[in-house]
């Protein structure tokens, strides 16, 4: 799984001339967000394989529409019914937003209410990786999101 979530990350990162289109794209990466689905996936994993990868393909693909469709698979999985899958995608949605900040401020409104969810989590470390979400956007924006929340 790792080997072939590196080489999935690998042809993104080549990939400067933008071959890859959006069609590529959600066949590719709607397989890839499953693995979040996976209980027994490690923090580390997410953050140095799981997530790059993610992250180089969302930022290689420049579509509003295609970010979209990536982040409605990460969001529905923050409702999951495990604490760990719910915990592993708000650790990549995080981990996303983080690095490509303001590139993703159009997004704010579709994600802000799923991180909103997670603020009423039962699992605490769902509720403090949501904060960190929600701070992240504040910092981005430089104003309080507050009027997405509702």
């Amino acid at each position: 799984m790792k080997l072939s979530t590196e080489h999935v990350q690998a042809l993104f990162n080549k990939d400067t001339d933008q071959a890859i289109e959006n069609d590529s794209f959600q066949a590719i990466i709607a397989p890839l967000t499953t693995q979040i689905d996976l209980p027994e996936l490690t923090q580390n994993y997410i953050l140095q394989t799981l997530g790059p990868c993610l992250i180089a393909m969302i930022d290689r693909i420049n579509s509003e529409e295609a970010w979209k469709f990536a982040f409605n698979l990460i969001l529905m999985k923050t409702r999951s019914e495990e604490s760990a899958v719910r915990t592993n995608a708000i650790t990549v949605l995080l981990q996303i937003v983080e690095k490509m900040q303001d590139k993703l401020l159009g997004l704010l409104p579709d994600i802000a209410p799923f991180a909103a969810e997670c603020l009423e989590d039962e699992s605490e470390e769902v509720i403090i990786t949501a904060k960190k979400l929600l701070q992240t956007f504040e910092q981005i924006t430089g104003e309080s999101i507050d009027k997405f929340l509702r």
